[in-house]
């Protein structure tokens, strides 16, 4: 059946450009699940743009694309004595979890550490948050996705057919 998705990798490549452009060192990559293809395509992305500007990720945390289990990762990884600088949270849920970690622990999100995150969830704007993130084009996504259904009831469906639509970098805040 064909699809249409965000363009996760470059969604990934877009975070880790944008926290080295804000001169962070010490960059954590807060995992989803690691058998779904969104997780993998954007911590490749990411794990790319790092490689090419020498780096590598600096520790890495399970999110488990959930609040709870982000916000338990990351207090755990700010109570170590290797502190990361940024975080790139593979959804927002998991990047609002990571923000509400730093400041229990007393810490500034976009001062002390930076964090981004994936999607533009509604929250993500809030002011308590006001979370830098990659959009995803849900309108278009959606549009796509129904002239797809149109064209493949004129013609046979392309075996394995994918369109894939460009997110946006958001900058707010937390970045």
């Amino acid at each position: 059946i064909p699809a249409v998705t965000c363009h996760n990798y470059r969604g990934g490549r877009d975070a880790a450009a944008l926290l080295l452009s804000r001169g962070r060192q010490r960059i954590d990559f807060v995992a989803g699940l690691a058998d779904t293809s969104t997780h993998t395509e954007r911590a490749r992305g990411f794990r790319d743009m790092l490689n090419e500007a020498g780096q590598s990720p600096y520790l890495q945390a399970d999110g488990a694309f959930s609040y709870q289990a982000a916000h338990t990762a990351v207090s755990e990884m700010i109570a170590g004595q290797r502190q990361p600088d940024a975080l790139f949270c593979c959804n927002d849920i998991m990047a609002l979890g990571a923000i509400d970690a730093v400041k229990a622990r007393g810490m500034r999100p976009g001062e002390d550490i930076a964090i981004v995150g994936f999607d533009d969830i509604p929250m993500a704007a809030w002011g308590a948050y006001r979370l830098s993130t990659i959009r995803q084009p849900v309108e278009t996504m959606v549009r796509e996705t129904v002239n797809l259904l149109l064209d493949e009831a004129d013609t046979p469906p392309e075996e394995g057919g994918l369109r894939i639509v460009a997110g946006k970098l958001i900058i707010r805040a937390s970045a």
